[in-house]
C-alpha cells in the first residue's frame, strides 16, 4: 500500500521563513560592511587624485 503523499506548505513555510531570517539579519549586515568598504575605497582614491594632481579639478586644464 503506498505511502500517503504529504503536504510540501510546512517545509515551503520554514524556507521561507529562514531565508527571510538570513535576509533581515546577516545580509544586511554584510550589505553594511560592503558599503563601508566602498566608502573607505572612495576617500582613499580622492586623497590619491588630490596628492597627485595638486587638487585642481581633472575638468580643468592643467596651467603650464
Amino acid at each position: 500500500m503506498p505511502a500517503a503523499a504529504k503536504s510540501f506548505w510546512p517545509a515551503l513555510v520554514g524556507f521561507v521563513a529562514c531565508s527571510f531570517t538570513y535576509t533581515t539579519v546577516v545580509a544586511r549586515q554584510e550589505g553594511r560592511a560592503m558599503t563601508g568598504a566602498m566608502d573607505r575605497f572612495e576617500q582613499q582614491k580622492l586623497r590619491g587624485e588630490t596628492a597627485l594632481y595638486g587638487g585642481s579639478n581633472l575638468l580643468e586644464p592643467i596651467a603650464k
